[in-house]
């Protein structure tokens, strides 16, 4: 049984869409690829309250507490943003290291705050959201790798809520 010729080019149109499809999703896979390769390095400060932040720093320390790379020293108007791009990859010479973020806001004492643990050198972005509900005041942290800017290898991805009387601080769980 022959295939006539309209079957054939109905046939041949579907390979031609398919393949092409195909290239498109192929094409799209590399440009993740490439991106992902490219993304990060970045450090984001986001300060959403009606405090300025009148002094903060944000370096990686080991377990030992020795400085590893100091990342940002300075102040963030309320409502005020800074972003930084810190260049290549934060070389851990050990095993495991964490984020430490001294935060003063004004009319507060200085709060430390350790948060994440690496155990990797590090070229991905890292996020820090100070924002507020009500009287609240809270820290949303985000250490993250690729463009979907992934914590797998950080562990830091947390919310938290600043206690500025006790001079404390807590995860939330919700």
């Amino acid at each position: 049984m022959a295939i006539s010729s309209k079957t054939e080019k109905k046939l041949n149109k579907r390979i031609y869409i398919g393949a092409g499809i195909l290239a498109g999703l192929i094409l799209i896979l590399i440009i993740l690829v490439v991106a992902d390769s490219l993304a990060g390095g970045k450090l984001y400060i986001k300060n959403d309250t009606d405090k300025k932040i009148e002094e903060m720093h944000v370096f990686f320390d080991d377990d030992d507490g020795n400085l590893v790379d100091n990342l940002y020293e300075g102040s963030i108007d309320a409502g005020g943003s800074f972003s930084f791009d810190y260049g290549s990859a934060i070389k851990f010479p050990g095993d495991t290291y964490e984020c430490v973020i001294f935060v003063k806001f004004e009319g507060e004492d200085e709060l430390q705050i350790n948060d994440g643990m690496f155990n990797a050198d590090f070229n991905g972005n890292i996020r820090l959201n100070f924002y507020q509900k009500g009287e609240d005041y809270f820290l949303h942290t985000k250490a993250g790798l690729g463009v979907f800017e992934l914590t797998k290898s950080t562990d830091m991805n947390t919310d938290i809520i600043l206690y500025f009387d006790e001079n404390d601080w807590d995860y939330v769980f919700c």
